[in-house]
């Protein structure tokens, strides 16, 4: 874990939150201190699946969706919630392992594109469009419901 938490802060951008004291580029330049600390954090979080209650805060401000909506209707906006930066590598870290996991025990349906490597909307589009077209090959009729 200590090499993988290495690599994720190493990875991880230079955004800073508020909420932490220390600026994101100096936790990067001592990565080789806090990498195993980290580990260790992450570790403790994910055996227990209990989140440190330092790390359960968030600033959450309203962005709007889109320039072209009303500023002055709520439904126009979004939450943004700004994340610790070791909240956001705990995040990371589950979202690898519970992926590697269900790739490796082919929990996912096999068409499944969200949230899976090399998978994308532009990949789900050609499968659907290849199943259409070896069916108006075949002589099938081809009838599709959005």
């Amino acid at each position: 874990m200590h090499v993988e938490a290495l690599k994720l802060i190493l990875r991880a951008p230079c955004k800073h939150c508020s909420l932490v004291p220390v600026p994101t580029w100096l936790v990067k330049r001592a990565t080789a201190v806090l990498a195993p600390v980290v580990a260790n954090i992450c570790n403790v979080a994910l055996q227990s699946g209990i989140l440190p209650t330092s790390q359960k805060q968030a600033i959450v401000t309203a962005r709007l969706k889109k320039p072209s909506l009303n500023p002055g209707d709520l439904n126009s906006y979004r939450p943004i919630s700004n994340l610790s930066f070791l909240s956001k590598l705990i995040e990371r870290t589950v979202a690898r392992q519970f992926i590697t996991h269900a790739d490796n025990n082919h929990l996912l349906p096999e068409r499944e594109s969200a949230y899976r490597r090399l998978h994308s909307t532009e990949s789900a589009l050609l499968v659907v469009f290849n199943d259409i077209t070896l069916a108006v090959d075949d002589g099938n009729v081809v009838a599709m419901a959005l």
